[in-house]
Order: structure tokens, then sequence, then C-alpha cells
């Protein structure tokens, strides 16, 4: 069994030692990014979300929305009104112009992991 990514974030106020299956997902509010965790602890880095999405990508992590970089093991349904449905229920907005791309890349990363895709 390969070993679980593992990413260091650093606040404000404390250092996270995280493995990437805790993070949901990332949310840009300007120069700061939230992390909601699949717990639903919510914290926040002093650091753009781009500082963060090319490390997170090989994870599984893609960008579905000028604010929002989200964890694919976590996504439920991708909603062509404009919406990724999470496994929780939650939704997250997808812009137009990324959902056709964002499926692509969401089949290539699963067939890496040998997860059947159904066309």
């Amino acid at each position: 069994m390969p070993a679980k990514k593992r990413i260091i974030i650093n606040c404000s106020d404390c250092t996270y030692i995280l493995s990437t299956d805790q993070i949901v997902y990332l949310e840009s509010s300007g120069s700061s990014t939230s992390f909601l965790l699949n717990d639903n602890f919510k914290f926040t880095s002093s650091y753009p979300i781009k500082d963060y999405q090319e490390s997170l990508s090989e994870s599984g992590f893609l960008r579905c929305h000028r604010s929002f970089l989200v964890n694919l093991e976590h996504v439920y349904k991708i909603d062509k009104e404009g919406y990724i449905v999470l496994k929780d229920k939650s939704s997250i907005p997808i812009a137009q112009q990324r959902i056709s791309a964002f499926i692509e890349k969401a089949h290539e990363f699963f067939s890496k992991k040998e997860i059947k895709t159904a066309i």
C-alpha cells in the first residue's frame, strides 16, 4: 500500500501536518486560503490558493472555480448546472467553462487509480 501523501500548512498561530485525504477543498479569499477538512474543521492559511495548487494536483486536487480547489476523492457528482456535490451532500461552484476539462481530468486521475469509469 502506498504511503499517504502529507502536507504542512503554516498558519499564524500554528502549523498543521495533514494527510491530503483529510482535505475536502480549499477556498480562496483574497490572499488567504481556507481549508475544509473531512471532519468539518475549517482553518485559514495566510498563503494564496495558487501556492497549494501545484503540490496538491498530483494528489487529485483540481481547480473547479477561481476560488476553489477540490479533492476528487470527496466528489459525489458534477452537476452540469454549475455545482460539484460532495459526499456529505454539500456543494461548491464549478465554473461553466471548466466543467468539460474538470470531468476529463477526473477520468484521467481515476483511471490511474484503476477505478472504472463509465462513459
